[in-house]
């Protein structure tokens, strides 16, 4: 895929969250609530130029009491994740595209040319580069044993290589719709299995060792009157439990599946792209309107729902000390709602920027990285 199309895409998310959050229903006003939990500033660093306003989730990643980062005009850090102090600052020719994944002493990341690098975790420097002639949004994912990173394409490829040095392992291709969001979805490996979702609403389970297919099934259907309505995209990553595999999708549901037989064991009208997060039997997900929800993961009976941040641009719910759920929304507001009921607990506004990729923590400290290029740490 080339530049072009990729900047298509690009265009056409942006059309498409128009569509989404300038609907009949307004954007939700602040909740008001009394707040019971405080968020104390620890850090805050100026990264690149952050995403270069593109719709792109450059995802930071928490190693080793480290953060690694990187900006879309080729700046990668290496940070303290205590106090935010640089370890090490490489600037790359290259405009990276990716979140940030790692395999023992490498970091894996993907550039807007179609370059997918592996970079030494310990001073930044470039080991192995390869060219995929493909486009790479989607965060890498890699193998238990750290020896095989997958990759996930825009195109419909799922690649896998060996992390030692690049060499291709093998590939699967599902062919994709022609009109997507501008997003793949991470591969999730568990056990044996690579699971991979489509923009065409399929899910297919090949095999870790050597790529071949276990099954497929389509999922979700195209309906709708129009192109964005007829979007069934899985635009985000598998969550699979006790081989159970709960995925959703645009315009779609929310649906828990066997991994082995494929079979639909239940579903929830649930329109979204951003992943779950999982705690005991409960499954936490928000949807493309703003609504934040936890599910029964064995019956998909819905617990708790909050609407009180509608049209905001919700990101991923993520789980803190277990007590807490963090969310962001697009206005640069993070909210911590209670997992036992969803109520409010607090919430703080960083800067003017939108936040695109979730919310990652570590021993009670949150890091929030803004479009802007901000990365913030806040203790909880």
């Amino acid at each position: 895929m080339n530049l072009i199309r990729f900047l298509i895409l690009i265009c056409c998310l942006t059309l498409i969250s128009s569509c989404t959050t300038k609907n009949i229903e307004k954007v939700a006003p602040l909740p008001k609530f009394q707040q019971t939990t405080n968020m104390k500033k620890v850090w805050s660093r100026r990264i690149g130029d952050g995403t270069n306003g593109l719709y792109l989730q450059l995802n930071p990643l928490y190693s080793s009491n480290k953060i690694f980062v990187a900006s879309h005009n080729g700046n990668l850090y290496s940070l303290n994740a205590l106090n935010g102090k640089v370890i090490w600052h490489q600037r790359y020719k290259e405009n990276f595209i990716s979140g940030i994944s790692e395999s023992q002493n490498l970091l894996f990341i993907s550039t807007q040319n179609g370059d997918f690098l592996a970079i030494n975790k310990q001073n930044g420097n470039l080991t192995w580069k390869i060219f995929l002639q493909d486009v790479i949004l989607a965060t890498a994912t890699v193998s238990t044993d750290g020896k095989i990173i997958i990759t996930h394409s825009i195109n419909g490829n799922i690649t896998a290589f060996a992390t030692q040095d690049g060499h291709q392992l093998w590939q699967y291709n599902q062919a994709v719709s022609d009109f997507i969001l501008n997003k793949s979805s991470n591969v999730t490996i568990y056990k044996k299995y690579v699971i991979c979702s489509f923009s065409d609403g399929r899910i297919a389970i090949l095999k870790l060792a050597n790529g071949s297919l276990l099954w497929t099934r389509k999922i979700f259907y195209s309906i709708g009157s129009n192109q964005v309505a007829r979007m069934s995209d899985i635009a985000m990553q598998p969550l699979v439990s006790n081989d159970i595999i709960y995925i959703a999708g645009l315009n779609a549901k929310l649906t828990a599946l066997n991994l082995i037989n494929a079979k639909i064991l239940w579903q929830h009208d649930l329109s979204s792209y951003t992943k779950f997060s999982l705690q005991g039997n409960s499954l936490y997900a928000s949807n493309i309107n703003g609504s934040v929800f936890a599910f029964n993961k064995n019956t998909g009976a819905i617990l708790w729902k909050n609407k009180q941040l509608q049209n905001r641009g919700v990101a991923a719910p993520i789980i803190i000390n277990k007590k807490l759920l963090a969310v962001t929304d697009y206005k640069s507001y993070v909210y911590l709602l209670h997992t036992l009921d969803g109520s409010f607990a607090s919430f703080h506004k960083l800067n003017l920027s939108s936040i695109l990729s979730p919310v990652i923590t570590h021993n009670n400290i949150i890091y929030i990285y803004t479009m802007s290029g901000r990365l913030y740490a806040y203790h909880i």
